[in-house]
């Protein structure tokens, strides 16, 4: 089933530095590219993700991506925020130490291989056990979460995308700290 991408997506909901996780298509039709997504303004931000481009071998990669600009993006699932005065670089200094192309022991249940997805939930549960930008204290229900309302949805009822969704999963440690 193609995906049907809205012309020129622009999704005016985005704050600086909101943190989500983002799916996009890849070349290999149903099979979808996991990455974290920091928003810079409504047009552009910042991808985090295991990247294998011109390797043999997966490593964190953080490259400027403007969505806009082309039509590989499928959902974004918002996560968490970076606090005022901090960057993207602040989240990736703490993921930039996942150990790539082995299975974290927290995940070896429910993976064979090391992956993007799997370098997803590694570094969402190392920020919620940092205590900064995500608060998910449990990273298997999150990508649950994400391949029964991003994935399902987009394989199922085809929408125009980009999708943008909440998380029920997750939040920011910001916003989770101010609530009464």
């Amino acid at each position: 089933m193609p995906l049907n991408r809205c012309r020129t997506p622009r999704i005016q909901d985005f704050q600086h530095n909101e943190v989500y996780v983002a799916l996009t298509a890849t070349e290999i039709p149903g099979l979808l590219h996991w990455l974290i997504y920091v928003v810079n303004d409504t047009e552009s931000g910042w991808k985090v993700h295991a990247s294998s481009k011109d390797s043999d071998v997966f490593y964190c990669a953080k490259e400027e991506w403007r969505y806009v600009d082309d039509d590989i993006a499928v959902a974004f699932i918002k996560v968490g925020q970076i606090d005022e005065g901090l960057n993207v670089d602040h989240l990736v200094d703490y993921v930039k130490g996942v150990q790539m192309n082995v299975v974290p022991e927290s995940q070896l249940d429910d993976e064979t291989k090391f992956s993007c997805r799997v370098f997803v939930k590694e570094a969402i549960r190392i920020l919620n056990e940092a205590g900064v930008f995500v608060k998910c204290p449990d990273f298997k229900a999150l990508a649950r979460e994400v391949n029964e309302r991003a994935i399902d949805v987009v394989e199922h009822q085809n929408p125009q995308l980009p999708l943008l969704l909440n998380s029920k999963t997750a939040s920011s440690w910001q916003v989770s700290s101010t609530k009464e």
